[in-house]
């Protein structure tokens, strides 16, 4: 017999739910598959039954509050957890709220022990620089700063300089071996005092495995967005670590989190970037040179060579320059994860919105 009862805590906005049996079996309502993935989600630590005792064994169930269930893919109607339980809930829900209003609707909360990053005074490349948002952020940082940019395009990096006079430019292919190696050799020769490195250049694919997966460039748009990236860290690691400080920025997407369904491999290099980028941070911790994330939203430029994702009609995109201007003020405010527009929502709901990015009217 189940007899209801109200509890009012304040949970992300909401109430909790209870009801008291006096059957003892109802001790753990929430099925083992279910409680494995709020485990796995970091809502819930692993449970440790315990009871009321007092003289009927009575066990206070709670409800699973509604933006956590349907985080961890719970149904509705097994949405009830044993109370011994619910605080581990309520300090999961306050850990939400709390990052949720240090975010203030932009990237992850700056870290304890994180300092602003010096945004003048750099050298800095930045790959793919001669267009879209690597354009955008070279024309902003090059106030202040020694920017080079590189590119597989001479006439692009030409119109590039036309822009910006400032900027330094060299043809690179970062997916090709031997036309990398000659840009760091370039880069130790001429600009020894490079302290900044952009992980900029990208390429995208549309890839129906229905139909034609495009397995011609595949190769090719694993090297650019993943592997490319990778050799131009290790090859330039020694020229960072000379430096007093020194960054490392790696751009990745709002899509690492919830992936396109019909560009499914730049969502895959996507996510494997962001997974390398979160362990290059821990293993260069105890130096100087700083890594950091990037995840843009849909930006209005060239990348897929004019076609976007279906999904993309229906997302609100930023231009370049919206995009360059947001990502150098969470800079300054010293994040580690720069996150803007539906990037924000990609990250803290991962795959919980992939059928509603994925849907199709």
């Amino acid at each position: 017999m189940l007899v209801a009862v109200r509890k009012h805590d304040e949970i992300t906005g909401g109430e909790l739910h209870g009801a008291v049996s006096v059957d003892p079996d109802h001790a753990a309502p929430l099925d083992d598959d279910v409680e494995r993935r709020a485990i796995e989600a970091g809502f819930l630590e692993p449970p440790r039954r315990m009871q009321l005792e007092d003289a009927k064994h009575r066990t206070l169930e709670t409800e699973i509050p509604q933006n956590i269930a349907e985080k961890i893919h719970c149904p509705y109607d097994k949405r009830r957890i044993p109370s011994s339980l619910a605080r581990f809930v309520r300090r999961a829900a306050g850990t939400m709220r709390s990052e949720a209003e240090g975010r203030h609707g932009r990237g992850q909360a700056k870290k304890k022990g994180s300092t602003t990053l010096k945004l003048t005074g750099n050298t800095i490349l930045i790959t793919g620089g001669a267009t879209g948002i690597g354009l955008a952020l070279a024309r902003r940082l090059s106030e202040g700063n020694q920017v080079i940019i590189c590119g597989r395009s001479e006439a692009a990096l030409h119109q590039a300089k036309i822009e910006v006079p400032t900027l330094v430019s060299r043809v690179c292919d970062v997916a090709d071996a031997a036309s990398r190696r000659a840009m760091v050799e370039w880069l130790q020769a001429e600009h020894p005092s490079l302290n900044m490195l952009i992980n900029n250049a990208g390429v995208q694919a549309r890839r129906d495995f229905t139909a034609d997966p495009a397995i011609d460039t595949l190769d090719q748009e694993v090297a650019i967005n993943l592997t490319a990236p990778i050799h131009l860290i290790a090859e330039l690691l020694p020229t960072l670590r000379q430096q007093g400080e020194s960054c490392i920025i790696n751009v990745t997407s709002g899509l690492a989190f919830s992936p396109m369904a019909d560009v499914p491999v730049y969502c895959a290099t996507k996510a494997a970037f962001h997974s390398f980028t979160l362990s290059l941070r821990h293993q260069l911790k105890a130096t100087g040179v700083r890594v950091i994330e990037l995840a843009p939203p849909i930006v209005d430029t060239g990348l897929g060579g004019g076609t976007r994702s279906d999904g993309a009609a229906s997302r609100m995109m930023v231009t370049p320059e919206q995009f360059a201007s947001e990502v150098l003020a969470q800079l300054a405010e010293g994040k580690d994860e720069v996150l803007v527009g539906i990037a924000v929502q990609t990250r803290q709901m991962g795959e919980a919105l992939f059928e509603r990015m994925n849907s199709r009217a």
